[in-house]
């Protein structure tokens, strides 16, 4: 009887954590990628880019790791939708330009989805601050 109530337990608690495993998952994919941006290992940023949008992404970043140096990133905002496998992020990225050494902000939306259990930012676009 234990073993059974135990199994049970068991089962309904895997089932919960499924759904918030998404979330966390999509937490974990925009902090990986930030860390990415933030300390200039390209690898971790562009394996969390579809691609269909890493060429716009390396575009709109080319000078990252050279002319921009990025001091911080953080997340200001956020819309999850799991049902639809969707997500809007909002980033804070904090930079300067090496040769001025100037801080600034800029925020950017991203636009994220959950493909085969994995999660990849498919758009981004800038909202405000100064461009890069």
């Amino acid at each position: 009887m234990r073993r059974t109530i135990g199994l049970i337990l068991a089962i309904l608690l895997s089932s919960c954590a499924l759904y918030q495993t998404r979330q966390d998952k999509l937490q974990e994919a925009v902090f990986h990628f930030y860390e990415g941006v933030r300390w200039g290992r390209l690898e971790d940023v562009l394996s969390r880019i579809h691609p269909d949008a890493k060429e716009h992404f390396l575009e709109m970043h080319r000078e990252f790791g050279r002319e921009i140096q990025v001091t911080n990133c953080e997340v200001v905002n956020s819309k999850v939708d799991l049902d639809n496998k969707k997500a809007e992020v909002g980033i804070k990225i904090t930079w300067y330009r090496t040769g001025e050494m100037v801080v600034r902000d800029t925020i950017l939306l991203q636009h994220w989805e959950e493909i085969k259990a994995h999660w990849f930012m498919v758009a981004e676009e800038y909202r405000s601050g100064t461009p890069f």
